[in-house]
C-alpha cells in the first residue's frame, strides 16, 4: 500500500506540474487558446474562468499529494484509492468527444 501511495503522490505531482505550465502558457500566450470560440467547452469561455478551473484542478491534485504523504488516518490507503479513481475518472470524461 506505501508504494501505491508514493507512486500516486508521483502522479499527482507530475500533473500538477503540467497544469501549473498549462496555466502560465495560458497566461502568456492567451492567443493559442479557443477562449470565447463557439462550440467549445464552458472552460474555455474566458481566461479567468480558465485559471479558475486550472485552479481548482492545482487543488484537488494537492489533496492527492497530501493523501499520500501527509494524512495519518487509518483509511488512508481508502481515501487515495477513491482519490486514484475520482482522477481516473475526471481524465477520462474529459477525453470523450462533445
Amino acid at each position: 500500500m506505501r508504494i501505491m501511495r508514493y507512486a500516486w503522490a508521483g502522479i499527482c505531482i507530475v500533473l500538477l506540474l503540467l497544469v501549473a505550465s498549462d496555466t502560465y502558457r495560458s497566461l502568456t500566450f492567451p492567443e493559442a487558446y479557443p477562449f470565447g470560440a463557439e462550440n467549445v467547452s464552458i472552460i474555455y469561455r474566458d481566461l479567468p474562468t480558465y485559471v479558475g478551473a486550472n485552479a481548482l484542478l492545482a487543488l484537488w491534485l494537492v489533496m492527492g499529494i497530501a493523501l499520500a504523504f501527509f494524512i495519518r488516518h487509518r483509511r488512508r490507503g481508502s481515501l487515495t484509492l477513491a482519490h486514484a479513481l475520482i482522477t481516473l475518472g475526471m481524465l477520462l470524461v474529459s477525453a470523450l468527444p462533445e
